[in-house]
């Protein structure tokens, strides 16, 4: 949590990249949204791509599965966060 209570939605990125590099426009929205500092949920993107919920959850799946987010549980109902450095 930070200062005023709120999540702490950024950190420090130490993730393991991507294959070949490819991220995709929702993916690299995603990461840049996380960057600024939006607790990211699903549902964001969903709406802002207006793609159906299992194309963001592979998408962030992909993200989680290359070490660059991490899912919050708490507080409910969860977000997306940048991988913490090691």
């Amino acid at each position: 949590m930070s200062e005023a209570g709120s999540p702490k939605c950024t950190a420090s990125a130490s993730g393991k990249g991507t294959p070949n590099g490819r991220l995709n426009r929702r993916q690299k929205w995603a990461l840049t949204e996380i960057q600024r500092g939006v607790c990211l949920q699903r549902k964001m993107l969903e709406e802002r791509f207006r793609v159906t919920a299992k194309t963001a959850k592979r998408d962030f799946s992909e993200l989680r599965e290359w070490g660059r987010v991490e899912f919050v549980r708490s507080p409910s109902p969860g977000y997306y966060r940048l991988v913490k450095s090691a």
